[in-house]
């Protein structure tokens, strides 16, 4: 049986799933940044090894349990994956918990044993009857790597289509992780959750398993069947397709809890879609993402994309606690919304607006990592479509910047807009304070904006001064 994601029937395209957290759960406010960056974690899909971290390459307390590392296992239950692994649902011991998802075969008996190597859950396990259930690569049978085309014609549950010696589907378990020279990887879809214990990113076996889903009810890519995933975080919301909340009646740790509809006779699609966690756990929220902006260099870069025919700088000091900054790149080259990167996944694009004077030295440095980041309750990034990105942020609390725009389109269309100011009556003064001052005199600026992720420079220099105080700079 193959599980497939709210929305789905069997038509191609993108399968939307609305995610949020219900406002009367304890720790609502808590869950809200873990959550959007395992929005953003579906969102990217994109396989990694390493993706274990301890101790000191982790912010989790010795003791607690990392939610968001939970709530990207639970989220993957929502949207159609099961554990690779027998868990603790099969009633093993929790010894022979991570042998190869199965059932228990004619014998009514899981049979489990771990073969030469004494790793459970290998390719060289000895199973008797039990009838596999996991998708395994049929190349070679390593679920740490994953193939170019995800389908049911690289991938398999069937014996008959292991690699010559091999005995059994492998699991992408910790232990077998190091065995196989990738060590601190183990897919978050394995059962088990420990503290201090960082698994916010997916492995390879995490994402080929999605991705067989998503070659539709013919399991070939490619067809008109396929279908992309997009999970969207809609905020504090008693109502959507996946909703988490903490219920200590309903979950003794952490469940997603489903119910489907046939869509055929092996494929099901998901109907509803509940996460509920037990507050008897210390549990640490993470207080932000990993994402980081690029750096301005100490001197413009002379690889950026240029061809833009205008442009302007505006930052004024004139009012304190109302400072203003508006950089603008216009009618520039031929660009494409792939030029720009993708801000609306995450791991995705970052960018950093910088500023250089006349001698070429860096004076105002604006970063903005908020790839797939939620601005009060919404989305910071729209996707425009073949128009590009438009950014808005109302409490401005990226380096002031409250708005963004990167629009692709044929020569002379494509335009870069990038806006902040400071409020002080709000609360809001991340906006730079001493640019103004820095350019005072210059006879010429530079603005360029970068981004990471993939690396990108945009770059035009103004020479028309239209003021240069010290309290406001304009040029064009």
């Amino acid at each position: 049986m193959i599980t497939h994601p709210t929305g789905y029937s069997g038509a191609g395209g993108t399968v939307d799933v609305s995610v949020c957290i219900d406002p009367k759960s304890p720790y609502a406010i808590d869950m809200v940044i873990p959550v959007q960056n395992v929005v953003g974690t579906y969102n990217a899909l994109t396989p990694t090894t390493g993706n274990l971290k301890f101790g000191a390459n982790n912010d989790i307390p010795a003791t607690a349990i990392d939610f968001e590392s939970t709530a990207l296992h639970e989220v993957g239950h929502c949207i159609g994956l099961a554990h690779p692994n027998l868990g603790s649902e099969s009633g093993l011991p929790e010894a022979q918990q991570n042998y190869t998802k199965s059932t228990n075969g004619a014998d009514d008996v899981f049979n489990t044993a771990a073969g030469v190597d004494a790793i459970p859950g290998s390719d060289d396990d000895l199973r008797g009857d039990d009838v596999n259930l996991h998708w395994f690569r049929k190349s070679n049978n390593n679920p740490f790597g994953i193939a170019a085309t995800v389908d049911a014609g690289t991938y398999s549950r069937r014996p008959v289509d292991l690699p010559a010696s091999h005995l059994y589907a492998a699991n992408a378990d910790r232990t077998l992780a190091v065995a196989l020279g990738v060590p601190n990887t183990e897919a978050v879809m394995q059962q088990g959750a420990f503290s201090d214990e960082d698994q916010r990113d997916l492995a390879h076996d995490d994402v080929a398993t999605l991705r067989i889903g998503m070659s539709g009810l013919d399991e070939d890519q490619g067809t008109a069947d396929d279908y992309t995933i997009h999970l969207s975080y809609v905020g504090l919301a008693p109502e959507c397709d996946v909703v988490l909340a903490f219920d200590d009646t309903q979950s003794s740790f952490g469940v997603c809890q489903t119910s489907g509809l046939f869509v055929n006779a092996s494929h099901v699609r998901i109907d509803t879609a509940k996460v509920y966690f037990n507050t008897g756990f210390l549990w640490h929220f993470s207080s932000g993402s990993s994402q980081e902006a690029p750096a301005c260099p100490a001197s413009p870069s002379s690889s950026c994309v240029t061809g833009f025919q205008k442009g302007m700088v505006v930052v004024s000091n004139r009012v304190a606690g109302r400072e203003l900054l508006v950089a603008k790149w216009v009618h520039g080259p031929e660009l494409e919304p792939d030029d720009f990167g993708d801000p609306t996944v995450h791991p995705g694009t970052t960018y950093t607006a910088c500023i250089y004077d006349d001698g070429g030295t860096l004076v105002g440095e604006y970063p903005v990592a908020r790839a797939a980041a939620a601005c009060k309750q919404r989305d910071c990034w729209q996707d425009e479509g073949a128009l590009g990105f438009r950014y808005r942020d109302a409490s401005a609390s990226a380096s002031g910047i409250r708005a963004m725009r990167l629009q692709a389109g044929a020569a002379g269309q494509s335009r870069i807009t990038v806006l902040g100011r400071n409020d002080l009556t709000e609360g809001e003064t991340s906006l730079p304070t001493t640019v103004a001052g820095a350019l005072a005199g210059s006879t010429s600026a530079r603005i360029q904006l970068f981004a990471e992720n993939p690396t990108r420079c945009f770059s035009k220099n103004l020479t028309d001064i239209r003021s240069n105080a010290a309290t406001l700079f304009v040029a064009r």
